[in-house]
């Protein structure tokens, strides 16, 4: 079973409408506890080079080991927020 690619950090940039986390839209976070194994699978799969694009950064390449979060720590658990709980950026009003 493919986990969820949440990493903790739900916070959705209205400019793009995609978390700055794990790189999903909100109706994907919503959609993922009804999501087949087969679907979750590609989107996870999608979600490196959907980030990379976001942050400018090359995509990790296969099998690099995870990032751990801050201090050491291992990242959190692979659980989104609850629903309703996703922050959003502040839009640049500049």
């Amino acid at each position: 079973m493919t986990g969820s690619p949440c990493v903790g950090r739900c916070v959705l940039d209205p400019r793009i409408g995609l978390c700055t986390g794990c790189g999903r839209s909100g109706a994907e976070i919503g959609a993922w506890p009804g999501m087949s194994d087969p679907a979750r699978a590609m989107l996870v799969a999608a979600l490196p080079g959907r980030l990379a694009r976001m942050t400018g950064a090359a995509p990790p390449r296969a099998g690099a080991m995870p990032v751990p979060g801050p201090a050491g720590r291992p990242a959190p658990p692979s659980d989104c927020a609850a629903p309703g709980s996703v922050a959003t950026v502040p839009e640049d009003r500049t």
